[in-house]
């Protein structure tokens, strides 16, 4: 578990989309932990 520390404009994500975040300001707690399921990437040039 990772408690913030950060008093204001805290912020995490995880998926490389700065605008998709969850604010994380101090006292909030997260649990990270490996997916059920994997995701596979298509990528058609």
């Amino acid at each position: 578990m990772i408690t913030s520390n950060m008093p204001e404009e805290g912020v995490i994500f995880s998926d490389g989309i700065e605008q998709d975040y969850v604010e994380f300001a101090a006292g909030r707690k997260v649990v990270i932990k490996p997916a059920e399921r994997k995701v596979y990437r298509v990528r058609n040039d």
